[in-house]
């Protein structure tokens, strides 16, 4: 396993890292989560569909928020999350799920590339 750090307020162990690919910021180049293990706590194992792996700790996103989050402070409830396969992430029972470029970016520590602005021509 190789060290890990702080991603954006979430704490991530990396275990392997993505194959490059020709266009890693847009969404269809991104890999979808095939495989998710509960790991204690707000710990999660994930496996995307090219082949990257690392767990993540969510505690940061998840404790103390209310709305729809409430439900994700039960350790119970939070352990039942689930893969989605038709939307490549994860869901918990409540129907929560967490966009999949972003964990994807937790896990590699690879930004989300955000498009950048078409150019005018005059």
């Amino acid at each position: 396993m190789e060290q890990g750090g702080n991603v954006d307020g979430a704490r991530v162990a990396r275990v392997a890292t993505a194959r490059p690919t020709a266009q890693l910021g847009t969404c269809a180049a991104r890999g979808r989560i095939n495989h998710v293990r509960h790991c204690g706590q707000y710990r999660l194992e994930l496996r995307f569909t090219d082949g990257t792996k690392g767990t993540i700790d969510l505690r940061e996103r998840i404790a103390g928020r209310g709305g729809v989050f409430a439900a994700l402070n039960d350790p119970a409830i939070f352990g039942q999350v689930k893969v989605d396969r038709e939307a490549g992430t994860i869901v918990w029972p409540n129907g929560v799920d967490l966009c999949p470029d972003v964990l994807y970016s937790l896990v590699t520590g690879i930004p989300i590339e955000q498009p950048k602005p078409a150019l005018s021509h005059r």
